[in-house]
This record gives structure tokens, C-alpha cells and sequence, in this order.
């Protein structure tokens, strides 16, 4: 007998006529051998490195038979743990890459390979999507199948009558589900994120998907589902992130898009209500239309109301598992992703249809041709002032006429940059289908203003907005203090000419300018949507004066904890951080799991995360200030800041929430940060910018000066601006009195 955990190698156990059978630990030399009895499959090679690594410290080993010196019957094993009743954590392999050569098929080495496993691994052997030759044997060499991976189909491109048909129960089954649980699931927030979560959120959805369950299933924790969908040598899966403003994470769905333009659900943990559920099948029926169909194969019972609800339909058909253990019983929770027969299909998949590179982002700008006086003019002004339009590769290749205008301007030094502007218009401006309408104002042949605009419409409104919002179309993200680029000495010759410029456009034409810090065309026709607060806290003067002029809870959560903090951990660091590609990739993934954590939703989609990565990768890059907290070697706080001339923006903040009740691990960072910025001669203002925290408005505390931003549309038409007026007042004061009956009938008032 072969231990699993002392492995004997290449001992002889069975011999067939010349045939030996035996138990070894899988190394590059040996697959090498194997190889040429996979020559029909080659793609299989591109997976071993990946599948044959150790891990869960335990090599990988493997059954093998041979004739003399050749290789003629393989059995590959994966190390894996299992999760039994009362959450009860065993080792346990996986049965996979079974192969006999054809020449010595049906004289029972198949068998003699099967007991050689049952014989070398005692712990639960398990073996999926099992072909329909090899099911009975394995039955009758004392496997049990408790359960089979159940396939369910929703139908929303149908293509014959059945299919027509299933199509058509699954728009009644969820006509229905919205219909009695619509206020329900909208409460949910579903965000695909670029990378797997961190792994404080894995143990928290782990955790809520374990609760009041006894099946058996792999444990599914960070360290798996990391090997599982990240380190896989094809980028293919995707990460579906289902949460809860009040409630935080509540599920985690990885899937991906088949070259057959299917979406099939490959792993799941986490709640599994039926409104969870339903919160990700809208999100894919709305982003991913196109699809033909959505696949969720899975055991999980607890999922199948939910699946039913939204129009699933289960196939007769599913793929047999079959189990050799003594000691685990009761149900199993399968997913497609436990079965080594989904990534055999993926690297058939990227080895038939290679993944084709998306280069949109490679292209330097700075190596476009610089262009002389550019743009079709569109405008004459009787200021003596010409507006021209560029084309998109001309706002591309003008960084440098760009930056000498901000340099003459009172523009924000980040937010109306070029290097800012441009990486939002890559991410959003063709995603949006926004039609690039940026106008530079000339005074003779010298350039004084630019209006970096885009153009797109809604009903029968032309609307234009700055480049870097997209309020009311979509949540990218927030670029504040916007504005034109003027030059200073010529700003207000500029505002009255885009005045007369706004005035001379068609009657059904408006112009947004969202998080604007100021007013400056009163007299157009407007209207102001919102109104938000910022801080901008002066740190020019003495940092202990400053500390002594804030509040006492705030002293004591943002400075005098730290001792506290000392006190009671071994290391405690405040850390900056390089930008380097890898870490790039680990800072924003530990910002979007603290966000995950305690808000339901990452701070930043993907698209945001890459718009960032591009933005820190330009000239602005050295400006970055990105940092962690750091306690016993766990990074529990993570803050993005840029800082800009002689002002530090506070981009975006996260932290651990539980770690310790005692300590506001965000507002200790954020006193770091401040002392840095107190130490840091150069700089005078650290800006919090706009927003509040989850219970108030924390940033005041802070004794910063107070900032605010208008979000104001202008009307090209009096007119067309107070019936658009009008109908916005109707609507608001509608909602307001709605408010207060609702309010009433429940005993508010």
C-alpha cells in the first residue's frame, strides 16, 4: 500500500503480463513522458505547469502504468480540501487526465490503475463529468454517486421552437419576480470587478455561504479560488460581485463568455437568495445582451429556488460525480468550476480561438505629430475670438499646447488636465458612444481657451458636457472642480464669449457643467441639479497647533490612538507605496475589497481601475501618494491621494472596519497622511474633496475651509430652459409630497 502522505515512489504494486502500476509524484520529466499519449490533445500540455504545481503543502502525484520504459496508462491527481458537515475541513483529491494507450485498451489496466488509487490515497477520492464507459465501472469497484452537476438554462437568444418556448418562460417567471420581489433585489448592488477580491471579503462571503448549510463541497477559500481563476494560464474568468449598501459583500460569481457567446456560471459563494440571484441575472441580461444563452451548473439545492424564479429551466441531462470515501456522507454542493473538464474545455477553447489582445490602451500619445493652429473653426466671436473644433488624434497629440494654457489658468491642475482628460475619454468616450466636441478659442493665432466638451443626446436635447463626468448617463469616475481652461488675464473676455457662443446654438441645445465650483454665466438660463460640500484643509502652518485646534474625538481617533495601536500590536507602519505594475493591480484590489466590505460595491468598476492605472502610468504618476497602513504584516487601511503644485488630493480611502473597535483604522490613516502633508514644505493644502462618510459628515472635523460644487445646465433658449425648468420643479416637489404621504401613512408625522 502506497501512503498519500509519505509517498513511496515508483513501487511496483500490480503486474500485467509486463505492466507496472504505480504511485509518483508528478515532475516536468515525467510529463515529458506522458506527453506523447496525449498527442491528439495538446492543448493539455499548456495546462500542467499550472495544474501539477503543489500546493496546500502536498505534491501532486499521480497513478502510472508502464510497459517496460514506456509510459502506457496515466491517472493524474489535484490536491484539494473538502468542507463536510459542521464545517469539518479534510484533505481530499480529485481524480483527473485518465488515459490508457489504445493498444493496451480493454485487457484491465484501466482497473489495475483505479485500485492502485483506491489502495495510495486514504482520504475521499472524486472524479466529475465521468464518460459513460467508465460510470460503471467505477460503481462496481465501490464508488458512490451522491449527486450529479445539475445544468440549468436561461434562454435569451432562441433560435429553434424549444427554445423559443423556454425563452418565453423565463420572460413570464421573471415578469413575475419583478412584479412581487422587485423592491427587494434593487436593493442590491452588482459590480463586475477587474480582479478576485481580497482575502478578508473570500472568508466573509465563505462564511455567509457556509452558514445553515451541510453539504459537501471543495473549500472554497482565497487560496483556492486564487489558484483556481487567477493563476490559470488563460485570463478568461470574471468576477461578479453581488452586495448589499447595508449589508455589505453577500456573493461572489465568477463566469465567463464562451467563443459560442454563452455565459456560463463556472463558481459561486456566498447568500443564496433568490434576490441575490436575481440581482446578477439582471445585471448580465442587461450587460451582456448579446448572449445566446446563460448556463448555471450547479448541486447547490439552496440555489434552485432561485435559479426556477428567474427562469432557469434544468436540463434531463448532467454531468456524473462519483466518490470514494467511507467516511464522508450526506449531500454534495458541486460547481461547473470543481470539475477539471472546465478548464480542459477553456485551454481547447484559447488553443482552437487564441485570445486577441486589446491594444486600445498601448498607443503613446506623446508620439503622435504635434499640429499647428488645429481644429475646423465653427465659431466667430466679435471679442475677435475663434473657436475651432478638434478631431480626436489632435486632442491627442496637443499635451504640450495643453499644459502651457493650464499653466496660464486658473483650471484645477489635476482634474482639467490633459493626462486626466485624455484617460477618461479612452475608458468612456466610445463605451458611451459620446461624441468628442472639444473647442479651442484663439485670439489671433495664440491659443487662450479650451473647452474640452462632448456631445451626445437625450429625447430631443442636444446636451454637451465637460470630459471627465458623465452625470446623468452613467457612473464613471468624479472629476471635480470643473471648468473651462482660460487664461487668466483673459477669462472674463472668454466667459461673456461663450456666452454669445451658447446663445447662438440651436433652441434645443444645453451645456452641463457638473461639479463646477462657480457660477460664472448667471445670466444664461439654467438650472442647478445638485449642490455638494467639499473641505480643502490648510497644512502650511504648525502641525501641534493644528492638532490642538481639533475637536477632542477627532484628536483622539486621527493622533492619540496610534499609541494605543503601538501598544497592543508588534508592528505598526505607515507605508508609501512604489507604482509598479504588480502593485498598481494590489493596491486598487485591496481599496475594492475594504469597499466591498463595508459598502456592498467596489469604489472603483474596472473601467475606473484601469482609467487610474493609466492616469498613475502618465507624467501625473510621479505626483501619486499612495499608501497602507500595515499592522503585523496586514494591510488594513489603504488611502489614494495625487498631489498636485502645493495641494494633496484625498482620491479615495479604505480600511479594514472590524479589526479592532477601539481604532478608526480611516481616520488614523488619514492622521498620517496629514502629518506627512504638515512635514511636506511644499504643500499648503491637503483637499478632501467632495462627499460624506456612511453615518456623517466626517470630513468637517478636519477644520478644513469649506468648498462647494454646483452641478448647473445652461439653456441655449429661455424658452426651451423654462419649460425644461418647470418640468424639473413639477417633478421635484411631486417627489417631495409622495415623501411625506408615504411618511404619513406609516406614523412618521
Amino acid at each position: 500500500m502506497v501512503s498519500a502522505d509519505v509517498p513511496i515512489l515508483a513501487q511496483e504494486i500490480y503486474v500485467i503480463m509486463t505492466i507496472t502500476v504505480s504511485t509518483e509524484i508528478i515532475t516536468a520529466a515525467l510529463l515529458t513522458e506522458v506527453a506523447s499519449l496525449y498527442a491528439a490533445d495538446k492543448y493539455k500540455k499548456s495546462l500542467w505547469e499550472w495544474q501539477f504545481c503543489p500546493r496546500f503543502d502536498r505534491d501532486v502525484q499521480c497513478i502510472v502504468a508502464r510497459d517496460g520504459d514506456r509510459i502506457v496508462g496515466f491517472n493524474a491527481t489535484m490536491p484539494i480540501k473538502l468542507v463536510a458537515e459542521s464545517n469539518q475541513v479534510m484533505d481530499a483529491i480529485w481524480s483527473c487526465d485518465f488515459i490508457v494507450a489504445p493498444a493496451y485498451r480493454g485487457k484491465g489496466l484501466g482497473q489495475s490503475i483505479k485500485d492502485e488509487m483506491a489502495n495510495a490515497f486514504k482520504m475521499p477520492i472524486m472524479s466529475l463529468g465521468i464518460s459513460d464507459s467508465a460510470f460503471p465501472l467505477l460503481l462496481k469497484k465501490g464508488w458512490h454517486s451522491p449527486a450529479r452537476l445539475d445544468v440549468w438554462d436561461l434562454m435569451n437568444h432562441p433560435r429553434t421552437l424549444k427554445q423559443i418556448m423556454l425563452f418565453s418562460w423565463s420572460k413570464i417567471c421573471r415578469a413575475y419576480l419583478f412584479l412581487t420581489t422587485r423592491n427587494l433585489y434593487r436593493k442590491y448592488l452588482v459590480e463586475e470587478l477587474n480582479q478576485l477580491p481580497q482575502k478578508a471579503v473570500i472568508q466573509h462571503l465563505w462564511q455567509l455561504h457556509r452558514e445553515h448549510s451541510n453539504d459537501v463541497e471543495i473549500l472554497r477559500d482565497y487560496e483556492y479560488l486564487k489558484w483556481r481563476y487567477v493563476d490559470c494560464p488563460f485570463n478568461v474568468y470574471r468576477f461578479l460581485h453581488v452586495g448589499s449598501a447595508n449589508k455589505g459583500a453577500q456573493a461572489l460569481i465568477i463566469f465567463r463568455i464562451t467563443p459560442g457567446n454563452s455565459l456560463e456560471v463556472v463558481d459561486f459563494i456566498g447568500s443564496k437568495k433568490t434576490e441575490v440571484v436575481s440581482a446578477a441575472c439582471s445585471f448580465w441580461l442587461r450587460c451582456y445582451a448579446s448572449v445566446f444563452a446563460i448556463h448555471w451548473n450547479t448541486s447547490i439545492s439552496a440555489l434552485r429556488s432561485g435559479l426556477i424564479a428567474n427562469g432557469f429551466v434544468k436540463k434531463s441531462y448532467g454531468s456524473r460525480f462519483a466518490t470514494l470515501s467511507d467516511h464522508v456522507k450526506g449531500n454534495w454542493g458541486l460547481v461547473a468550476g470543481d470539475s477539471d473538464g472546465d478548464f480542459l474545455r477553456v485551454a481547447k477553447e484559447q488553443f482552437v480561438f487564441p485570445t486577441v489582445v486589446d491594444n486600445v490602451f498601448a498607443e503613446d500619445p506623446a508620439a503622435l505629430p504635434a499640429v499647428n493652429l488645429p481644429g475646423k473653426t465653427i465659431y466667430y466671436c466679435a471679442e475677435e475670438l475663434v473657436y475651432r473644433q478638434i478631431t480626436e488624434q489632435e486632442f491627442y497629440a496637443m499635451e504640450v499646447a495643453w499644459r502651457e494654457l493650464m499653466d496660464r489658468a486658473d483650471a484645477n491642475a489635476l482634474f482639467m488636465s490633459w493626462q486626466w482628460m485624455v484617460s477618461w475619454w479612452r475608458q468612456w468616450g466610445s463605451y458611451l458612444k459620446l461624441d468628442l466636441s472639444i473647442f479651442l478659442v484663439f485670439e489671433k493665432d495664440r491659443l487662450i481657451g479650451i473647452l474640452p466638451f462632448y456631445k451626445y443626446k437625450r429625447v430631443l436635447m442636444e446636451n454637451y458636457q465637460f470630459i471627465g463626468n458623465a452625470w446623468g448617463i452613467f457612473p464613471t469616475v468624479r472629476s471635480e472642480y470643473i471648468s473651462p481652461i482660460f487664461d487668466r488675464e483673459k477669462e472674463k473676455k472668454l466667459f461673456k464669449s461663450l456666452q454669445a457662443y451658447i446663445l447662438s446654438r440651436p433652441c434645443n441645445t444645453s451645456y452641463i457643467f457638473s461639479d463646477t465650483p462657480t457660477n460664472q454665466m448667471p445670466l444664461l438660463s439654467y438650472w442647478q441639479h445638485r449642490k455638494d460640500f467639499g473641505y480643502r484643509t490648510p497644512v502650511s502652518g504648525g502641525f501641534d497647533h493644528y492638532i490642538a485646534s481639533l475637536g477632542r474625538m477627532t484628536r483622539l481617533k486621527a493622533f492619540n490612538r496610534r499609541s494605543y495601536l503601538e501598544e497592543h500590536y508588534a508592528h505598526v507602519e505607515f507605508v508609501l507605496i512604489t507604482l509598479e505594475g504588480k502593485k498598481l493591480d494590489e493596491f486598487f484590489n485591496h481599496l475594492n475589497s475594504f469597499h466591498l466590505l463595508r459598502w456592498g460595491k467596489p469604489c472603483f468598476e474596472q473601467r475606473a481601475v484601469e482609467f487610474h492605472k493609466q492616469l498613475l502610468q502618465s507624467a501625473l504618476g510621479v505626483n501619486a501618494l499612495l499608501s497602507y497602513l500595515v499592522v503585523d504584516g496586514l494591510i488594513v487601511s489603504a488611502s489614494y491621494n495625487i498631489q498636485i503644485d502645493d495641494v494633496i488630493y484625498n482620491i479615495q480611502s479604505g480600511y479594514l472596519e472590524d479589526f479592532d473597535k477601539k481604532i478608526s483604522l480611516g481616520t488614523l490613516h488619514m492622521g498620517w497622511l496629514l502629518e506627512y502633508a504638515f512635514k511636506s514644505p511644499e504643500v499648503n493644502y491637503f483637499d478632501f474633496l467632495a462627499g460624506f462618510g456612511r453615518a456623517e459628515d466626517y470630513k468637517k472635523h478636519y477644520r478644513g475651509d469649506l468648498t462647494q460644487f454646483y452641478t448647473l445646465q445652461y439653456f441655449s433658449s429661455p424658452w426651451v430652459g423654462a419649460v425644461y425648468c418647470s418640468r424639473l420643479w413639477l417633478k421635484f416637489y411631486t417627489k417631495k409630497i409622495m415623501n411625506l404621504v408615504s411618511r404619513s401613512q406609516r406614523g412618521g408625522i
